[in-house]
């Protein structure tokens, strides 16, 4: 069971934001690589309980407004840096036969901006929420660890 590292950001507008980075096995690597994906979704209103809800990606929707990159070993690295300060921001930039993703993390106003897009023909979905101190220094923390594990220096 994969355990995934949440960030909400709702607001009362309806207009917030929440990203979810995971990781699972490849199982197409004889190495047993692992990958790490972040999906960041658009608030779509509320649930029974009042609680804040997220399009996250379901296969059977095709208005989905949610955004999934596979991160690389290049991308974890150009992430950590922005959130250590060694880097204003971190610009990733990736492209498939199906259309592109691009994802901006940088520093705003004292926390950090997560800005992510994907665009597939003629759809375009854009989201972005910020991500606070607190959530980035448990954010720089799991992306060490997947470092440390993709290459099994742990």
């Amino acid at each position: 069971m994969t355990q995934e590292f949440r960030i909400y950001k709702p607001n009362k507008q309806g207009s917030g934001a929440a990203s979810k980075f995971s990781t699972r096995a490849d199982t197409k690597s004889k190495f047993h690589d692992q990958l790490l994906f972040v999906e960041t979704s658009a608030q779509i209103g509320t649930d029974e309980n009042d609680n804040d809800r997220f399009d996250w990606k379901t296969p059977e929707k095709s208005d989905v407004k949610s955004v999934t990159m596979k991160l690389g070993i290049a991308d974890v690295g150009a992430i950590l840096a922005t959130i250590k300060g060694r880097q204003k921001e971190a610009k990733l930039f990736h492209q498939n036969q199906n259309g592109n993703t691009a994802l901006t993390l940088n520093y705003y106003n004292g926390q950090l901006s997560w800005n992510i897009s994907s665009q597939t023909g003629d759809k375009l979905v854009k989201l972005r929420h910020s991500i606070s101190l607190s959530e980035a220094v448990v954010l720089e923390i799991l992306l060490e660890r997947f470092v440390l594990l993709q290459y099994q220096w742990v």
